[in-house]
C-alpha cells in the first residue's frame, strides 16, 4: 500500500466518522434530552461539520485543487471544530446545572 492509498482510506474514515457524528446530533437535539441542553448539541453539530468538511478538504487536491489552500483551509476548520468541541465541554455543565436547578 503507498502512502496516498492510506492516506485516501484515512480521509475517508475521518469523513464517515464525521458525518455519523454529524446526523447523531441531530438526532439527539431533536430528542427529549436534546431540549434541555439545546447549545450543547448545537456546537456538537456545528463542530462535527467542519469535522468533515475539513477532511473532505485534504481530498481535494487530489482532483486538481490547490494544495496550499486546500492544506490551509483544513486546518483553519480542524481550528474551528476544536473551538466548537470545546465550546460543548464548557456549556455542558452550565445547562446540567440550570436544568437540574430548574432555570432556563
Amino acid at each position: 500500500m503507498s502512502m496516498d492509498s492510506i492516506s485516501f482510506i484515512v480521509i475517508i474514515l475521518g469523513v464517515v466518522i464525521a458525518i455519523a457524528l454529524f446526523i447523531k446530533n441531530r438526532q439527539l437535539s431533536r430528542s427529549l434530552t436534546g431540549s434541555f441542553f439545546k447549545k450543547s448539541y448545537s456546537y456538537a453539530t456545528l463542530g462535527s461539520a467542519f469535522l468533515a468538511l475539513s477532511f473532505a478538504m485534504e481530498a481535494l487536491p487530489w482532483v486538481g485543487f490547490d494544495e496550499v489552500l486546500m492544506d490551509t483551509i483544513h486546518h483553519v476548520l480542524m481550528l474551528l471544530s476544536s473551538i466548537s468541541f470545546f465550546w460543548v465541554a464548557v456549556e455542558f455543565p452550565k445547562e446540567v446545572d440550570a436544568a437540574l436547578s430548574g432555570k432556563k
